[in-house]
């Protein structure tokens, strides 16, 4: 049972990161699982999250569906990030309570590490990316999406560099997480 207060701090995380969500097309999920695990388990969290981002995803490819980039999502995303699913769903069931907290929190903390070390460097080139690389962000970002259902980061990481238009780029993001949030 969850007290008024957890009620109201858990609401206003949850709003707050998919409000973040619904302007940048994703980090939704990321934001509201690593902060609301601090209130509850991951088992209780995930299926509250869950139906949310599936209604907001619903949403925003519902508005913007001809903005889609069909051939990236279903030709490179979704293959590799499928690979991967299916090994973080089969994870989730293994691997359970605090040491999933724990490698959620490691996973933020490394990207975190990552990004400020990139932004510590200046800006790099954004070079597109071939197979081999794509693999090597896709599919750990599945197998992240298949445990916690936020691999964005490493999926963000790769539509950056391969998507270009923002419109495009957020409603093939909400795509994604619509097929494979389902």
């Amino acid at each position: 049972a969850m007290d008024t207060t957890t009620i109201l701090v858990f609401s206003l995380i949850v709003l707050l990161a998919h409000t973040a969500e619904t302007v940048t097309g994703f980090g939704g999920t990321v934001i509201a699982v690593a902060l609301g695990a601090q209130f509850l388990p991951l088992d209780v969290l995930l299926p509250v999250l869950i139906p949310v981002n599936l209604l907001l995803s619903f949403y925003l490819v519902a508005r913007h569906w001809r903005s889609i980039d069909v051939k990236t999502l279903f030709a490179r995303i979704i293959p590799l990030m499928g690979i991967g699913f299916v090994g973080g769903l089969v994870a989730f069931n293994i691997i359970q309570g605090n040491t999933l907290k724990l490698f959620f929190g490691l996973f933020v903390a490394l990207l975190a590490g990552y990004e400020l070390m990139k932004h510590k460097k200046g800006a790099l080139e954004q070079k597109r990316m071939g197979s081999l690389q794509a693999a090597m962000w896709l599919i750990p970002g599945g197998i992240i999406h298949g445990i916690y259902a936020s691999g964005g980061p490493l999926v963000v990481y790769f539509a950056g560099r391969v998507i270009k238009d923002k419109k495009v780029f957020r409603s093939t993001l909400s795509a994604l997480w619509l097929l494979l949030t389902s």
